[in-house]
């Protein structure tokens, strides 16, 4: 607590230690650390950052957060606070990067109410156009998913090759082979596919458990977590989205992606060349997830179960797009009119 209060200090400077309470910690995930806080009698939102000590991607992140906080949007989205030198972040003696914004009114999404879908469907939809508008600066640290060797600097092409070779993946081999096969259509031609896409600034990270809903309403509330925002190919939001709902849903799927799609094309269009690579992305996104997790491991902050359950829903994914690519196309294409 006494870390909280010399922390505020930078933003809060006369405020008297009684006015500061600690609610909660909301969570500790693998990326970040955040605790509610109650600072005279409002809500606000502590970060401290655990994936990296890069001054640069949180003022990439700010950046982003600040022009999106001046567009009329049905949802909100995370507002930085600055400190009294108009610094949005504070760097800790350990290193690591500390940052407060106001609060989000709202709980977790659920994956299995048909409202609820429709709604995240159209707010992924409103935030592209508006992130289409924003022009980020400095230049973003995060790669693109195209670039499969800039996921994480431990994955050289060497390395994840060399993995059926090894030792303690020896039981994993034909699994292994079939995504290095998935790899190597990817680099011959897939990727050239991708790049020719319309390209814009994505989340990058939309996933369930950066999403609050208003549960009177049945409506998104807000938007978490841009630490990963970067240009990349439009379509990769909605396909990586997808995996996600993909490995909530059971049979029939469509009844659970169908409320998504159809939410999403009520307020944002693509184009058929983009439909037609939602199969690709979606195991792109697949294979970056095992190529991070496999960073992780060799970095010694994971183990090789994680990894493992990574090429697991990798091969999972593969398998139903093989019986069912056909028909989420037609989906798709019955859910969201073309550009």
């Amino acid at each position: 607590m006494e870390m909280m209060r010399q922390i505020l200090q930078h933003y809060f400077p006369y405020l008297p230690e009684e006015a500061v309470g600690q609610l909660q910690e909301i969570g500790s995930g693998v990326n970040n650390m955040t605790r509610c806080l109650l600072i005279d009698g409002q809500l606000h939102i502590m970060r401290i950052y655990q994936n990296h000590q890069n001054p640069t991607i949180v003022a990439y992140e700010h950046n982003v957060l600040k022009q999106l906080a001046q567009m009329e949007m049905s949802f909100q989205t995370p507002k930085p606070i600055p400190t009294q030198t108009g610094q949005t972040y504070l760097t800790l003696p350990d290193g690591r990067i500390v940052a407060l914004f106001t609060y989000i009114e709202g709980t977790r999404c659920r994956l299995d109410n048909p409202v609820q879908l429709h709604s995240i469907g159209a707010a992924m939809g409103e935030l592209l156009t508006a992130m289409a508008t924003i022009q980020a600066i400095p230049h973003p640290v995060y790669a693109s998913y195209a670039h499969l060797y800039e996921v994480h600097p431990l994955v050289t092409r060497d390395t994840l090759f060399q993995l059926p070779h090894q030792p303690e993946w020896a039981h994993l081999e034909d699994a292994l082979q079939t995504l290095l096969d998935e790899v190597r259509a990817f680099e011959t031609s897939s990727s050239q596919i991708i790049q020719h896409l319309p390209c814009q600034l994505i989340h990058a990270d939309f996933v369930e458990t950066n999403l609050l809903v208003n549960h009177q309403q049945n409506q998104v509330s807000g938007i978490l977590d841009f630490e990963f925002t970067a240009p990349d190919v439009r379509i990769m939001e909605l396909a990586c989205f997808l995996t996600t709902l993909l490995k909530e849903a059971g049979s029939p799927w469509q009844q659970q992606l169908s409320p998504f799609l159809q939410g999403y094309g009520s307020t944002a269009r693509l184009t058929p060349a983009e439909i037609t690579a939602i199969p690709l992305c979606m195991k792109n996104r697949r294979i970056v997830s095992f190529i991070h997790y496999l960073g992780r491991q060799l970095a010694g902050l994971d183990t090789q179960e994680t990894t493992e359950t990574q090429l697991t829903r990798f091969l999972r994914m593969n398998n139903w797009l093989q019986e069912n690519k056909e028909q989420l196309l037609q989906l798709v294409t019955e859910s969201i009119e073309p550009c």
